[in-house]
């Protein structure tokens, strides 16, 4: 579609991570942030968009956990928050807007770490 422009979309970000390696155990930790911009003139011509701009703004952390390098567990926290756009988000979401968050769980075994059944390469 032309004749209505550009939109622009600045995304400006952190994240950081610290991992910790021992002989029985680890633990390691991530984190970031992001900020979205956008500016969405054209689409708001076009009629794909109710806001002229709008702005996203999303956060994770996780941490991992390995016990004897052989069972692991990682929680991972998300949240996303950002503008409402009926246009832009209506048809995804029942609230209009991209705002989210939760948990995520997850629970590791790795059996054959320290080696394996007797025909196991």
């Amino acid at each position: 579609m032309t004749g209505a422009g550009t939109d622009h979309v600045t995304d400006v970000g952190f994240d950081t991570q610290y991992e910790f390696l021992g002989a029985r155990d680890s633990f390691s930790v991530q984190a970031r942030y992001i900020a979205e911009f956008q500016n969405l003139a054209a689409s708001q011509a076009l009629g794909l968009s109710t806001n002229s701009h709008n702005n996203l703004h999303s956060f994770d952390i996780k941490g991992t956990y390995y016990y004897k390098q052989m069972i692991g567990l990682t929680a991972d926290y998300f949240n996303i928050q950002g503008n409402s756009d009926s246009l832009l988000f209506g048809a995804v979401s029942a609230n209009n807007s991209p705002n989210t968050s939760g948990w995520i769980l997850e629970l590791d075994y790795i059996p054959f770490n320290y080696g394996g059944l007797s025909f196991w390469p």
